[in-house]
C-alpha cells in the first residue's frame, strides 16, 4: 500500500495521504513520503485507527463493538488516551500537526469518538486540521451497485451529519462530499467507469475517497480492489477523464487557504 500511495503522489494523482501511526510499515511508509513532500505536497493526515492497528492493545475494538461501548466513560478515557497517542506519534513521525483527519472505517465520526477527537484536536492546534466529512453526493452514479449505494448510506447514517455539527461548532473545515464508496464489486473497466461518473459530478471542495494497493504477502480482504484502483488511478485514462473534465486534482488545504470555507 506504502508503494501504491508513494506512486500516485509522485504522479499527482493523489493529493492527501492519511498515515495509519499504529500499522507495522508505517515508519519507513513516512521516511519515503517526507522524500517526497518537498516536490509533491500532499496534505498529510492522521487515518484515526481503534479497530485495527492501534498503539495501545487494550484500545482495539472492533467497529461493531466500538459502536456499542464508546458512549460509556470507561471507553471515552481508553478512547482519549488512544487520540492523544495517536497525534503524539504522528507529530514525531512527520514533524508537525496533521493537515486533516480522518478515520480508519470512519471511526472518526463516531458519537463518542468524535467529541473526544475534536476537543483534543481545538486544544492542540486551534481548528486547523480539517476534517473528513463522510456526506455522500445526493445522486448514486449509474454505475454503482445496489452495495455501494447501500454502503454509502450506511456511512453517512453512523456519524455524518453529528460530526459536521460538532465540527463547525468548534471552527474546522471540512470536505463538502466524498466520493468513492463502493462495494469493491467490480472490474478494472467497470472502476474506470465509476471514476469518471464521479468526476461528473464532483464540485469543488469535494474529496475523492481511495483506497490503492500493490500485491504483497496476501491476507488483504480487498488486496484485488486495492490493486485495480492502483492500475486504474495510474492510467493514462484517468489523466484524459481530468483533462476532458477541466478538473484539476488538489490538496483541500489550498483550496481552503484562497478563503472559500467549505462547510
Amino acid at each position: 500500500m506504502n508503494k501504491a500511495v508513494l506512486s500516485l503522489v509522485a504522479l499527482g494523482r493523489v493529493n492527501a495521504v492519511s498515515v495509519m501511526v499504529g500499522a507495522p510499515a508505517s515508519r519507513e511508509g513516512v521516511d519515503a513520503l517526507n522524500a517526497l513532500v518537498a516536490c509533491a505536497r500532499p496534505d498529510i493526515g492522521l487515518h484515526l485507527d481503534l479497530t485495527q492497528h492501534p498503539i495501545g492493545s487494550s484500545s482495539r475494538r472492533s467497529l461493531g463493538g466500538l459502536i456499542a461501548t464508546c458512549r460509556i466513560w470507561p471507553a471515552e478515557r481508553r478512547v482519549r488516551a488512544e487520540i492523544t497517542a495517536q497525534l503524539d506519534r504522528f507529530e514525531d513521525m512527520i514533524g508537525r500537526a496533521p493537515d486533516f483527519v480522518d478515520g480508519h472505517q470512519h471511526v472518526h465520526q463516531l458519537p463518542g469518538v468524535r467529541e473526544v477527537l475534536l476537543g483534543e484536536l481545538s486544544a492542540r492546534y486551534g481548528n486547523r486540521p480539517w476534517i473528513r466529512h463522510t456526506r455522500g453526493p445526493q445522486r448514486a452514479c449509474a454505475d454503482e451497485s445496489l452495495l455501494s449505494r447501500l454502503k454509502t448510506w450506511v456511512i453517512e447514517r453512523t456519524g455524518a451529519n453529528g460530526l459536521a455539527r460538532e465540527a463547525c461548532r468548534k471552527g474546522f473545515a471540512l470536505n463538502a462530499r466524498l466520493l468513492g464508496v463502493y462495494g469493491f464489486d467490480t472490474d478494472d473497466e467497470g472502476f474506470l467507469r465509476l471514476l469518471g461518473q464521479w468526476l461528473a459530478i464532483a464540485h469543488e471542495g469535494d474529496l475523492l475517497m481511495c483506497h490503492p494497493g500493490i500485491p504483497g504477502t496476501g491476507g488483504d480482504a480487498i488486496g484485488a480492489a486495492r490493486y485495480r484502483e492502483y492500475l486504474m488511478l495510474s492510467d493514462i485514462r484517468f489523466a484524459q477523464l481530468l483533462a476532458e473534465m477541466r478538473i484539476t486534482l488538489r490538496p483541500l488545504s489550498r483550496i481552503l487557504a484562497t478563503g472559500r470555507m467549505i462547510r
